[in-house]
């Protein structure tokens, strides 16, 4: 009776989350319950013995979640209770929805292994389901209450990350070295201040702050690299200056693409002396978005289409759709959105995929036809019309004058 319970918990949780799932005996150490049939299993393990590397270290009490070090996500039950056999509840591999197949596969170059193998490690990504971290966490409490009637909080739930646990340094003898140096941070006021303008989004006073600011007491964020230090000050820099532009009215959504593009971006420089520039360059480009927006000071509806085409500027945007998402007559709302934008949905909709073609013909290797393609135009040809009807100039001038 006891593996027809476990059989129906696997299919329940399997069609509930889509997650693989096994029973793993602890006295006759084997699978006695594995559904679907097929588990899924890395190519760099044999079965055995990935499933005694994922129990080690494991319990009985609240499911642990742990994430291995190639990325993929399994949750653990010991069980130890009742009429179920003593083993292990074991469901996944999944894996995040964030990563990509190409950062997966560079996490395994390190490892020289040859071009066969790498692909069935590929293949066997790809066969992945892309779970939310939110959702691993729901399928282990409904896991722990199917096996044990009991609502369990997340909070009980185990997070192994498989971290390597560092020790933090005593600042003691860093303070020491900087008082006998005269040689301190900068102060927060200078920060708050610097905020505080992209907030407002005065263009004008960042760039003096900004080119005002001592380098020397930024301090450091690497103990090996210099160049890796400033990146790592770039980035702590990006992010709240991306959270001040959004306290100051730009679409978080928005903000935080620009966010990934700028950090991306800054990860390619190799000149300690480009980063600056870079930096200015972005804080003023918060600046001004931030003062637009608050110059659009526009209606619930139009606020509404403008923030659903951002979302979905990748994609085909028809007028008929926004009216139906804000339940307005489409030629009502094609009269609105002139009469407040000050130019047609169509217009404005090229506007944006300009602009984003511009970012991407600076900042991406992709060529025009694959420009045309992500921002569903219909051909490169028409995309050249537009770009040149919007910018003035065609794509391809615009590459050169950058």
């Amino acid at each position: 009776m006891e593996f027809e319970n476990l059989k129906y918990i696997s299919k329940l949780i399997y069609k509930t989350y889509k997650i693989p799932s096994i029973f793993f005996n602890y006295d006759t150490e084997g699978v006695i319950v594995e559904f679907p049939t097929s588990f899924p299993v890395n190519p760099l393990y044999k079965k055995e013995d990935l499933i005694k590397k994922l129990v080690q270290g494991c319990h009985t009490g609240p499911p642990i979640i742990k994430i291995t070090d190639h990325s993929e996500c399994y949750i653990i039950v010991k069980i130890n209770t009742g009429d179920l056999p003593v083993g292990f509840m074991i469901l996944g591999p999944t894996i995040s929805p964030t990563i990509s197949n190409d950062m997966i596969l560079e996490s395994f170059v390190h490892l020289q292994i040859n071009k066969e193998l790498l692909h069935q490690i590929s293949l066997y990504y790809k066969k992945l389901q892309r779970i939310p971290e939110r959702i691993n966490f729901e399928c282990a409490q409904d896991l722990y209450f199917l096996l044990y009637r009991e609502i369990l909080n997340i909070t009980d739930i185990n997070y192994n990350l498989n971290l390597v646990q560092t020790e933090v340094e005593d600042p003691t003898l860093s303070l020491f070295d900087k008082r006998e140096s005269a040689n301190f941070h900068h102060s927060i006021k200078y920060e708050q201040r610097l905020f505080q303008y992209i907030k407002e989004g005065n263009k004008n006073e960042i760039i003096q702050n900004f080119r005002a600011f001592p380098q020397e007491k930024a301090g450091s964020l690497s103990k090996n690299s210099y160049l890796r230090s400033r990146k790592n000050i770039g980035i702590v820099v990006i992010t709240v200056a991306v959270r001040a532009a959004i306290e100051g009215g730009l679409h978080y959504e928005l903000a935080y693409t620009l966010s990934d593009s700028y950090i991306q971006n800054l990860e390619e420089l190799t000149n300690v002396q480009h980063i600056n520039t870079f930096l200015e360059n972005i804080l003023v480009d918060l600046a001004e978005r931030v003062h637009l927006s608050k110059l659009q000071n526009y209606s619930k509806p139009i606020n509404e289409c403008i923030s659903y085409i951002y979302l979905h500027l990748y994609e085909e945007v028809h007028l008929k759709h926004l009216a139906e998402l804000i339940n307005l007559h489409p030629n009502y709302l094609s009269r609105l959105f002139n009469k407040e934008v000050g130019m047609s949905l169509r217009e404005y909709i090229q506007r944006l995929k300009i602009n984003e073609a511009k970012n991407l013909l600076v900042y991406s290797d992709y060529s025009l036809s694959k420009i045309a393609s992500i921002l569903n135009f219909h051909d490169q040809s028409h995309f050249s019309r537009v770009f040149k009807k919007v910018a003035g100039i065609t794509p391809k001038q615009y590459i050169s004058q950058g």
